[in-house]
């Protein structure tokens, strides 16, 4: 957990804000009820939100945000109990579909399984650094994983000191490495 936080970390740092987001939703099947958006406030501070009516699984949030974070939109449909999605929002446009028929109920808390985030780069980086983790592990050993690891963040902590967006750089690295 302490590496997919520090990714988050490394991840939310690449890309500059722009003007403010707008996150457009698509639960399939959802129905009406309401959307909150929830993030962190800091460490050991409570979390902020936003919550908007839903109107057949279609919800929209408007904002601005310092710089890119991890947050949780919380999808609480009349007649249903609420479920859980999660993912990198930044100052950018921002489209989020997933399925009701695809929430999961694991431990006691409720989450939509399946979703698809568009307009992220933060994200996209994200998901590009997760799913190569496991693939590394299991071909490549923790050895490798560390070499990987270690590189990546070098690339995004030179790319925050010279704020330029580091997409390009690791996804030519995970390619020339992997």
């Amino acid at each position: 957990q302490m590496i997919i936080g520090g990714i988050l970390f490394g991840v939310a740092a690449c890309t500059a804000p722009a003007d403010g987001y707008r996150i457009t939703g698509n639960i399939e099947g959802a129905g009406d009820g309401k959307a909150i958006l929830l993030q962190s406030a800091g460490f050991g501070e409570p979390t902020m939100g936003d919550t908007v009516n839903m109107r057949n699984g279609k919800f929209v949030f408007e904002g601005r945000l310092e710089s890119p974070v991890s947050v949780t939109v919380k999808v609480c449909p009349d007649s249903d109990q609420p479920a859980s999605l999660g993912f990198i929002a930044e100052n950018s446009p921002i489209r989020v579909m997933a399925a009701w028929k695809d929430v999961i109920e694991r431990y006691g808390y409720r989450s939509i399984g399946g979703q698809t985030v568009e307009g992220s780069l933060n994200q996209e980086v994200y998901e590009k650094i997760a799913g190569v983790y496991g693939q590394i592990l299991k071909a490549r050993g923790r050895k490798t994983f560390n070499f990987v690891f270690e590189h990546l963040f070098k690339i995004v902590y030179l790319h925050v000191k010279l704020d330029y967006p580091c997409v390009d750089s690791i996804n030519y690295f995970l390619n020339t490495y992997l």
